[in-house]
Formats: structure tokens, C-alpha cells, sequence
């Protein structure tokens, strides 16, 4: 299955702990060859960063659809968790099931 990454607008009636209400969707990003399993996003910045069990990493311009900025490769297996410092310098730390911690340059 390919990784896609969806942005959900609520309602104006709506609120994060409205679990009946449904979100509608503002756009869909196709990022990975599979599942995506961890996103963060700085809304100042509008960037994001998104990590796959495609042993992949991926910077986003969230104000533009389409291709990230730049793809992270380096891991031999899937990458489960990531952590960003969206200061300076701008870096993320990825985990991955093949047992290491890797750190990545955002502002290459």
C-alpha cells in the first residue's frame, strides 16, 4: 500500500473533540511507496516532515500540493518515529526498526 498524507479542515461547527462531526479534507499529498507512519508540522513555517516504513524521510512546503522538497534516505528498514527541531539549525532525528537513530540536516 502507498503512504498518502490527507490535511482535514473542521467545520466551523466543529472542534478536534467533536467525535461526531467530520472533517473535511483539504488536500492529499502522495509521499511514500508505503504506509506513512509519523508526521510533524510546523504551521508557522508551513513545512512538515513525514517518515514511512519505506525507510524513508520527506520535507514538505505545505503551502504547495505536489513533490516534497527533498526526500532523507539512509535507513535500511522501516522509520517509526521522528522528532524535528524546527529552530536553527533546522534538524529532525528519525528511529527505525533497523536499530538506529539517525540525525538530518532540514536546511539542505
Amino acid at each position: 500500500d502507498r503512504g498518502y498524507v490527507c490535511l482535514t479542515t473542521l467545520g466551523a461547527q466543529q472542534s478536534e473533540s467533536d467525535t461526531d462531526g467530520v472533517g473535511s479534507e483539504a488536500r492529499t499529498f502522495e509521499v511514500h511507496s508505503l504506509a506513512v507512519t509519523s508526521i510533524l508540522a510546523d504551521w508557522t513555517s508551513q513545512k512538515a516532515v513525514s517518515c514511512s516504513w519505506d525507510c524513508s524521510l520527506a520535507l514538505w512546503d505545505l503551502r504547495v500540493s505536489g513533490a516534497p522538497l527533498v526526500f532523507f534516505h539512509g535507513h535500511v528498514e522501516a522509520v517509526m518515529t521522528l522528532s524535528v527541531n524546527w529552530g536553527t539549525p533546522c534538524t529532525a532525528l528519525s528511529g527505525s526498526r533497523d536499530g538506529t537513530m539517525r540525525e538530518w540536516d532540514l536546511e539542505t
